[in-house]
């Protein structure tokens, strides 16, 4: 799985890169130099920190939802509120950084993987099952 982790605190950095080492991470610190790479690599999950120096709260998941990639935001928040606005703006999940183990995060990012592969396989059938049926709607639509 290759993770783009964006986040400004270099303690939290070194803890992700022993968490997820049988993965590929790479790390940018603010916004902008995100939004940069996310379009020239593919990335799997962005796991990103709410408050950067170029961005702070849901604006940073207003601005990374466009990508189409799965967001897993790590934050210092765990309002009722908080969550229920970040899953509203699209978040597949979120985890305190409090809770953070070098354990847990690898199975969350895993599960946000999988949950995207499985909903990208069932639009590619879908479609793929339109082009079939694309002949029958024609005509369909006509009568």
């Amino acid at each position: 799985m290759k993770i783009l982790h964006i986040e400004d605190e270099e303690d939290l950095v070194s803890l992700i890169r022993i968490s997820c080492h049988d993965h590929s991470v790479s790390t940018v610190g603010t916004l902008s130099q995100a939004k940069e790479l996310i379009p020239q690599e593919h990335f799997d999950v962005l796991l990103v920190d709410l408050n950067l120096p170029d961005s702070m709260g849901m604006n940073t998941i207003r601005e990374l939802k466009g990508f189409g990639v799965p967001i897993m935001v790590l934050t210092g928040l765990t309002s009722v509120d908080f969550v229920q606005e970040a899953v509203a703006l699209g978040v597949s999940d979120y985890m305190a950084k409090k809770d953070l183990t070098k354990t847990n995060l690898p199975l969350r990012l895993q599960f946000i993987y999988e949950k995207a592969m499985k909903k990208a396989r069932k639009s590619f059938l879908a479609f793929s099952r339109f082009d079939e049926l694309k002949p029958y709607l024609s005509c369909a639509i006509l009568a």
